[in-house]
């Protein structure tokens, strides 16, 4: 089981949380799809782009993750 628990309010609430973090985790994946499709059509080597996408979002997630 995870070691990170939040209790977010009553009943269903956490049932509501879960929901909203699968509605970011959903829109992450379309944007990525989007951006990816969009480098694509513009020219760029799609496989090059997420390469260089993913070290900037690994960065980004190490300074979000780090600071909290």
């Amino acid at each position: 089981m995870g070691k990170n628990i939040t209790l977010v309010g009553g009943n269903g609430d956490g049932q509501t949380c879960k929901v909203a973090n699968q509605i970011i985790v959903a829109l992450n994946i379309e944007a990525v799809g989007e951006a990816l499709l969009f480098a694509s059509c513009m020219g760029a080597d799609p496989t090059k782009v997420r390469q260089a996408l993913m070290g900037s979002l690994r960065r980004v997630f190490w300074k979000c993750t780090a600071s909290g």
